[in-house]
């Protein structure tokens, strides 16, 4: 398979030769939604059962990356089900669903308008969107690993149409660079190399169509698979202080240098940094070769033998025990918006509210509870007489507080869940646990763990994150010379 385009190095522009040849077709349905469509005279049902959260990871490939179902109806005394490895690498446009996987196999090597090759040696995992492999650059003399993060064909136009930002969001990190050639390297604003920077973009071409390549650095765990592998699955405080740290510097420097909401930070996103030198990757891999499934047959969904590469993410290389040395970087800009490319008809508050940086650190604080209690902050299910959203905000009341009145004035749809005083028309049954500082004080680990101060300190830190009013809400900027990093730095 042959690298099909390659976009210019240069900022903010595009070579012709880059221009996508397939024509903007309409969007296909919403990736959860069962769509019923034909594919070689056969009705096939194609009903995700559940999805791998992360494109990149480190732990093993278990069940929770297993791939949807997909039942064919047409002949109801012959029915066909077949229950995909991984991703539905196997299905093209025509079915529906999130789908237009590039069907890729170990060995198979892309070329570059450049003289460069990169090699397929290992996938690292796939999402509802992409998949990510490892791949082996080449380019003369100079050999390195990258990962290679290669979009669906659906999720490649969205980009295209406009619909999603991802390509304007390396159209920007590359104009930084080319700047920051030019600066000594003390004036390089630090959030940057705890970003997962795209190195390069191009076009590949699949029997399904065109797809978009992000090429970066390879990473090991995110945040919160390494917690799961933590006692208690929560992290020591310091370890937390950290990560946040790292975090807001990246945000910052999303937010002030780039323009840019990230609108998905969660420790999902936060990807830990590896020792990648090209000598320790291929040691790993000579000990953990790639695998693949065992070939399988479905000729109602494609006319050969399926084979399905399994995902191997790679360890966390020369991660201490002690994650003292941690360090993460935040990745996953699929969801990320331009300041000047905000609009109304996104919807991403339960109030509909007006929107911007804000929400990256309210995510934040709600970040730091996740990884000291490994529990969520807001507890939200929907009740026989209550809707998740009820209950979600009757929750940021228990533990925040009414909110303010000036607030919900601005908020179109504050009628339809809150009275004139700011409380709940719908009120959820308490969890007993009160304000934020009593929910947190009384997990085992934070009361084991955490001197009285400490969870004083942490509780304000959180607060100034999760202030209900975006205007009084602490930039990652103001954040970062909080007291509470003191002793983390």
């Amino acid at each position: 398979m042959s690298l099909g385009r390659l976009l210019s190095t240069a900022p903010g522009r595009l070579t012709r030769a880059s221009v996508l040849k397939n024509p903007l077709r309409p969007r296909i349905p919403h990736p959860m939604v069962p769509a019923l469509l034909s594919t070689h005279g056969v009705s096939v049902s194609y009903t995700p059962l559940e999805y791998s959260r992360r494109a990149m990871s480190t732990n093993d490939a278990h069940a929770d990356r297993q791939g949807p179902t997909i039942y064919c109806k047409n002949d109801p005394s012959h029915p066909f089900e077949f229950t995909c490895d991984e991703e539905p690498h196997m299905l093209g446009m025509q079915h529906g669903g999130p789908i237009g996987y590039i069907p890729l196999q170990l060995g198979q090597v892309f070329e570059d308008l450049e003289g460069g090759q990169y090699e397929i040696v290992r996938k690292l995992g796939w999402a509802t969107n992409s998949s990510v492999w490892l791949a082996k650059h080449k380019r003369g003399l100079d050999e390195r690993y990258v990962a290679v993060k290669i979009l669906t064909v659906n999720y490649t136009r969205g980009i295209e149409s406009g619909e999603f930002f991802e390509l304007e969001v390396w159209r920007r990190f590359r104009e930084v660079h080319y700047k920051s050639k030019a600066k000594p390297e003390a004036s390089v604003h630090p959030g940057l190399k705890h970003c997962v920077v795209p190195q390069t973009v191009f076009t590949a071409e699949s029997p399904h169509g065109t797809h978009l390549c992000f090429v970066t650095e390879p990473f090991g765990s995110t945040l919160d698979e390494l917690q799961v592998g933590q006692p208690g699955f929560t992290f020591p405080l310091h370890v937390v202080k950290r990560a946040v740290r790292q975090t807001l510097l990246a945000l910052d420097f999303l937010h002030t240098e780039l323009d840019l909401v990230h609108a998905d930070v969660k420790a999902g996103n936060l990807l830990m940094h590896l020792d990648t030198r090209t000598e320790n990757i291929e040691r790993y891999l000579r000990g953990h070769p790639s695998e693949t499934y065992p070939p399988r047959s479905a000729p109602e969904l494609w006319s050969g033998p399926i084979i399905t590469v399994k995902s191997q993410p790679l360890p966390n290389m020369g991660l201490k025990p002690s994650l003292d040395n941690l360090n993460v970087s935040l990745g996953d800009f699929g969801g990320a918006v331009p300041l000047n490319r905000i609009s109304p008809d996104i919807k991403i508050l339960l109030l509909d509210h007006a929107w911007s940086t804000p929400i990256d650190i309210w995510a934040v604080g709600c970040t730091v509870f996740e990884c000291l209690t490994g529990a969520s902050l807001f507890q939200v299910e929907r009740t026989p007489n209550l809707d998740e959203t009820d209950v979600h905000l009757g929750r940021m009341v228990e533990h925040l507080g009414p909110f303010p009145a000036a607030f919900l004035k601005k908020c179109s749809k504050h009628a339809d869940y809150f009275d004139d005083s700011g409380m709940p028309l719908r009120v959820p049954e308490p969890l007993g646990t009160g304000p934020l500082e009593s929910w947190f004080g009384n997990f085992l680990h934070v009361r084991e763990n955490l001197s009285d101060e400490d969870v004083r300190a942490t509780c304000a830190f959180m607060r100034r994150c999760l202030a209900i009013d975006p205007a009084e809400r602490a930039t990652a900027a103001e954040l970062l010379q909080d007291g509470w990093f003191e002793e983390s730095r």
